[in-house]
């Protein structure tokens, strides 16, 4: 949210963006989580665990229907991107050699 929304596309070129997601989801996924009793929080008359669930987690990191398969598609993709960008950034620049 304090995010500028004409920079807001940078988050999609990220290559940490990515390689995080793809490290959460696979660490998160399936977990079963118990919260002791410091870590309960009161709702109303009760107290229950916040989050008990590695998928509960995901989702509210914002990563709930995110897969690994998908982070690193991306990451490879922006990998190729990254260095055809490089390798026509250095062919265009032709060499300024004076000829002997």
């Amino acid at each position: 949210d304090s995010i500028p929304a004409g920079l807001a596309w940078i988050q999609y070129i990220s290559l940490i963006k990515w390689g995080y997601q793809a490290v959460a989801v696979n660490e998160f996924k399936g977990l079963t989580f118990t919260c002791t009793p410091e870590e309960l929080v009161q709702d109303g008359s009760s107290s229950v665990c916040p989050v008990t669930t590695g998928e509960k987690y995901l989702q509210n990191s914002g990563l709930g229907s995110d897969t690994v398969a998908q982070g690193i598609y991306m990451l490879v993709v922006l990998n190729v991107v990254f260095r055809l960008f490089a390798y026509y950034i250095l062919r265009s620049r032709n060499p300024k050699y004076k000829r002997l």
